[in-house]
């Protein structure tokens, strides 16, 4: 049997990979990464959900503590998100 450690973030590419492994029979772990995200709370909270729907392990790695003096505005170190459409 195949074992995966897999990075389960929340979000659909993870979910579908996480789905298709357990599929072919692997037995799967997962960890998901906090680092202060701004949108980070609605994927670990996904993550959880999600584990717990497929009957997997889940571990949470908390990075925030790396990420103070980072400052991006995708992080709460930052500013405000831009609103709008971006034209190509």
């Amino acid at each position: 049997m195949k074992k995966v450690l897999l990075s389960l973030s929340g979000g659909m590419d993870s979910v579908t990979l996480l789905s298709m492994l357990l599929a072919e029979g692997a037995s799967v772990e997962c960890v998901n990464f906090a680092y202060g995200s701004k949108h980070g709370l609605w994927e670990n909270v996904a993550a959880v959900e999600i584990a717990s729907y497929y009957k997997v392990p889940l571990t949470r790695i908390d990075l925030a503590p790396l990420f103070t003096e980072i400052r991006s505005d995708l992080l709460y170190s930052g500013g405000r998100l831009p609103e709008g459409h971006y034209v190509s």
